[in-house]
């Protein structure tokens, strides 16, 4: 046998493992982000580099935070994005310590809201417990969620709204000024809960309109 011919052979078998290496990594560790951006390009939405992303300008809401984004899909509206948070950056002391992670959604309000959320009762630890808002029991009419806000009146009118009949329990909502946040954290970070939660948040900026003041 010629050099030639086994250099050639030898050329091929490389190939061969090169190509089955690709394959086999697009099937496993680089699955969910083809998925993710098969899923984002339907949606005329765009898979972002999250080192690209000024965290102050696209989520004004967590910038006292300083989150780390991991990910970040970026639509003409929404925005879904998986962030680090520093539990020591909190306004308010809480209990768990080191670093929390957090799925999220959010889109822009037709009108401005003083902060004011839902808390998931059930869930250990929610986005907005890092924010300073005062908590109002009395308009708890249903028991999955804990009421806040930054003052009655914007806590009232959420709640007159109807979202808490459509939010569910395991989804946190947080209104601050221009921009609703969803906190679906309990809940997968893929294209399924995507869709379900844009699904959502139509349904629940149907029922918001402008803040009572």
């Amino acid at each position: 046998m010629s050099l030639v011919v086994l250099l050639t052979m030898f050329v091929m078998l490389g190939a061969s493992v090169w190509v089955f290496a690709e394959l086999v990594s697009r099937q496993t560790r680089r699955r969910q982000r083809l998925n993710l951006r098969q899923w984002a390009k339907s949606r005329q939405m765009r898979v972002m580099d999250p080192e690209a992303v000024d965290f102050a300008t696209a989520l004004p809401p967590l910038a006292e935070l300083e989150p780390k984004i991991i990910s970040f899909i970026g639509g003409s509206t929404i925005v879904l994005a998986q962030v680090w948070t520093d539990d020591s950056k909190s306004p308010i002391p809480t209990a768990e310590s080191g670093k929390s992670r957090w799925n999220i959604l959010q889109t822009s309000l037709p009108a401005d809201w003083p902060p004011c959320g839902l808390r998931p009762v059930a869930g250990k630890s929610s986005l907005i417990d890092r924010f300073a808002l005062s908590s109002y029991p009395s308009l708890a009419l249903d028991r999955r969620f804990m009421v806040f806000g930054s003052e009655s009146r914007c806590a009232s009118a959420m709640v007159a709204s109807g979202v808490l009949s459509r939010l569910p329990p395991e989804v946190g909502l947080l209104l601050h000024h221009r921009h609703l946040i969803l906190d679906f954290s309990a809940r997968h970070y893929d294209e399924i809960e995507f869709s379900r939660m844009m699904e959502l948040v139509g349904e629940l900026l149907a029922l918001l309109g402008p803040a009572r003041r």
